[in-house]
């Protein structure tokens, strides 16, 4: 679930369905390299896959600092990851 360049949605559903399709049923992906507006589309696609926030968790370390880690994760809280 890492950044990519151009239709990263689409790169970002194919990468996990492929792991789903070998049996993981939990994911990960990469959020705060952008901005929330990108960490929330990486999570919709993932959620494609994934079915539901309980089988998705996401990792902040491209923010820069706490607070702003915090602040992303806050938004991004709707969805009820699993963390």
């Amino acid at each position: 679930g890492h950044h990519r360049d151009g239709d990263e949605a689409a790169a970002l559903k194919a990468e996990l369905a492929v792991y789903r399709d070998r049996g993981y049923r939990l994911f990960k992906i990469k959020v705060g390299a952008d901005s929330v507006d990108r960490d929330r589309r990486r999570v919709e696609a993932a959620l494609a896959v994934a079915g539901g926030g309980a089988a998705l968790a996401v990792d902040g370390n491209g923010s820069p600092d706490r607070a702003i880690t915090f602040a992303r994760l806050e938004a991004l809280a709707s969805y009820k990851l699993a963390w």
